[in-house]
């Protein structure tokens, strides 16, 4: 299952995964003001980097839900002595209570819940002025050498042709993708969308652990980690990475209020 991949590359994520910009959640504000008495939910937590930026944010009541033993292990280490945090090693899909959230937040991995289930059970779970707040970050190389160089690797081991879409065609189809969706959804309707950029500086073996988080991934050669390393270490051991962070705030169409 791939979802689970990051469960077994909890170490690796917790190393070299980002957080997200300061500025995301003062757009979220923009919507809905939350407080120390608010009620919020995180699906799919991992190893608590977005959790601990809305705690630091707004101190509310926060549910994290994380299907993975791994990650829920390592948060329950990171929010001991938080009594307003509780973690639940369970799927979304799965969870049951019967209190109602004032928002529902979900960072890089609400794609991985099931389409059929997630949008109907956000809108019941949430109150009727609550938000759902999904955010995503995705990576390109910055230097055109250097993903050009690590591109005829992923064609030599992976089998990937030349790609007619450059990286930041493909991010922009994806975030476009994953809009559409919410708005299809007949339960949402998207009512912010921000995007930010921002550029991380990584070594050969930084960026190997990296990619190491990707479930897609998981069944790639030594070999080819290796000559991914090595074209970084030509390049003064250094590869620049962009990260484009995609925020979508939603609120309930009128027709699911009250159901």
């Amino acid at each position: 299952m791939k979802k689970m991949h990051f469960d077994k590359n909890a170490e690796f994520y917790n190393q070299v995964r980002p957080g997200y910009q300061k500025e995301l959640y003062s757009i979220i504000e923009m919507e809905k003001q939350f407080n120390q008495d608010s009620l919020l939910l995180e699906l799919g937590a991992g190893n608590g980097i977005a959790s601990s930026e809305i705690n630091e944010k707004w101190k509310s009541k926060l549910i994290l839900i994380e299907p993975g033993k791994t990650f829920c292990d390592l948060l329950i280490d990171k929010f001991r002595c938080n009594r307003k945090i509780q973690i639940e090693q369970t799927t979304f899909e799965d969870y049951q209570i019967d209190e109602k959230f004032d928002g529902i937040f979900s960072a890089t991995a609400f794609h991985w819940l099931d389409k059929r289930i997630k949008y109907k059970k956000a809108a019941e779970l949430l109150k009727d002025d609550g938000l759902l707040v999904l955010y995503w970050n995705y990576y390109s190389i910055e230097e055109e050498f250097i993903e050009k160089a690590i591109e005829n690797i992923y064609q030599k081991y992976w089998g990937i042709p030349t790609r007619k879409l450059t990286s930041a065609e493909r991010i922009n189809e994806k975030i476009l993708q994953r809009r559409q969706e919410i708005n299809e959804s007949s339960y949402f309707e998207v009512v912010r969308h921000q995007i930010f950029t921002s550029n991380y500086h990584f070594n050969s073996e930084m960026y190997i652990k990296l990619l190491r988080t990707f479930p897609d991934h998981e069944n790639l050669t030594s070999e080819f980690f290796t000559e991914v390393a090595e074209v970084i270490c030509k390049n003064q051991n250094q590869i620049k990475v962009k990260i484009t962070t995609n925020l979508e705030v939603a609120r309930k169409r009128k027709l699911t209020l009250g159901k």
